[in-house]
């Protein structure tokens, strides 16, 4: 019963993919209620598009589903910065202009792009996830937690733990422990509310089930890899505590405390972001109260929120991936691939490298992933973009602005038809040098030195700059 709307959903998705690896949609929010018609590469819905694929792989062993997910990999490696940040890593807030940042959306694709090495072992995907991972624990540890909200530290120690199973650097394991035992602490023990979560140790005030499931999903990754009763008790609370949220009409909206009385807000109903909700009933073999794909729209999608003629009618990649993976958990049958899957490399020898597009912004070390016959890609995160690069005739003149690529050996390259990346050196414009040279010797000095004293002197001066 479930193939059908499954490929619905996929067709959905690959029509997203305008470029090789490259998902643009909009980040409208239904929780926060915020509209964001930016149609760009956002990093949130990676995750689930790379994890969504690999599933499928997993069960049924077409390597068509993870050349999808290696080629969104790709691109999500390209959308970082030298600091080791992902552009377009704050969503709803996200513009053509990214700044800012939020912990959820650099620690759920770095634990992507950490699954996705697992099963292809391209060191690439490792080494961007464990850069992006420093930088977001370097900047953001005070000592005791990340942020101080519960989703989103229980994100970053997912990370971190997929991150020690992978290279067994105690630290690793200390942070995710401490971050997760800590979080423990906000579940609601008592009353109506038990087994959900205070949103976070600077706002004791709201209680939003959908961050409650992902949260539970978190403690459940992990829980798969350290089996800790703990967690596993956290866990069942929680369900419990979901069970009385979800209904007919979708996922409850939130609780609010007021002069110390919690208040109920039900509206807005939400549809796609229960998917999250539906994987965790599904992965405990727990009952849903009706079937969910009655919400699925014509083109595939499922709306935002339950009867609303508004944004929230508008579906989005951001909400969509957590039905696409309760979904492709689902299926028992193979599902055809609605978009091309990319053909194997066939280049004899690579003569100069041309490029289309104009490069601004950041230089840094890159990498370009050969795709097609005589076609490329372009990792960089210069203007947020990726750019197709071909072989063109030995008298080809790379054109641009004050930007040139070189091969990390030589101009000219022999390119065998088994690699699948070359590294190359992005030379940036000379005013913004002296940024990249110190982002990526302080991000260098991090990885080195990733120890609890470190971190514990970073509080700190955290504590005396404030």
């Amino acid at each position: 019963m479930f193939e059908k709307p499954t490929f619905k959903l996929l067709s959905w998705i690959e029509a997203h993919e305008t470029t090789t690896g490259e998902y643009l949609d909009n980040a409208n929010h239904p929780i926060w209620g915020v509209e964001n018609r930016h149609r760009l590469p956002h990093t949130f819905h990676y995750y689930g598009i790379i994890k969504g694929y690999l599933q499928l792989y997993s069960r049924f062993g077409e390597p068509a589903y993870l050349q999808k997910a290696e080629a969104a990999g790709a691109y999500l490696c390209s959308l970082q910065k030298p600091n080791g940040q992902y552009l377009y890593d704050t969503f709803e807030f996200n513009s053509p202009k990214p700044q800012g940042l939020t912990l959820i959306h650099n620690a759920l694709p770095s634990s992507a792009l950490l699954e996705l090495y697992q099963h292809t072992n391209n060191k690439r995907y490792l080494a961007t996830a464990k850069k992006n991972i420093h930088w977001f624990v370097s900047r953001l540890w005070n000592g005791k937690y990340l942020t101080g909200c519960g989703n989103q530290d229980l994100c970053a120690a997912e990370a971190l733990l997929r991150l020690y199973t992978v290279e067994k650097k105690d630290v690793y394991k200390q942070r995710a422990l401490s971050l997760a035992d800590l979080h423990l602490q906000l579940q609601i023990q008592q009353g109506d509310l038990t087994g959900g979560f205070l949103r976070g140790f600077h706002e004791q005030d709201l209680v939003i089930p959908w961050y409650d499931a992902k949260t539970a999903s978190r403690y459940a990754a992990m829980d798969d890899l350290l089996h800790t009763e703990r967690y596993a008790s956290s866990i069942r609370s929680t369900l419990s505590f979901l069970q009385k949220n979800l209904s007919r009409r979708g996922l409850h909206h939130w609780y609010l405390k007021h002069k110390n009385a919690w208040t109920s807000a039900p509206q807005p109903y939400l549809i796609a972001p229960a998917g999250l909700v539906l994987d965790l009933f599904s992965r405990y073999k727990l009952k849903t109260p009706f079937d969910f794909t009655d919400y699925q729209q014509a083109d595939g999608s499922f709306p935002l929120a339950s009867w609303y003629t508004d944004y929230r009618k508008l579906p989005n990649l951001g909400w969509n991936q957590f039905m696409f993976l309760y979904l492709t958990q689902q299926v028992k049958k193979q599902l055809p691939l609605s978009s091309p899957t990319l053909s194997p490399p066939t280049f004899s020898e690579g003569k100069h490298l041309s490029y289309t597009g104009t490069l601004q912004g950041y230089g840094k070390r890159g990498y370009i992933d050969i795709l097609q016959n005589h076609f490329a890609l372009a990792s960089t995160p210069l203007s947020g973009k990726s750019f197709k690069l071909f072989t063109a005739l030995p008298d080809s003149r790379l054109q641009g602005a004050s930007l040139r690529f070189r091969m990390e050996s030589a101009l000219i390259k022999t390119i065998q038809p088994s690699e699948k990346h070359l590294k190359v050196r992005l030379y940036p414009y000379f005013f913004k040098l002296p940024y990249v040279i110190f982002e990526n010797i302080y991000t260098r000095l991090m990885t080195m030195l990733f120890t609890t004293k470190l971190f514990d002197l970073l509080a700190k001066l955290r504590v005396w700059k404030k």
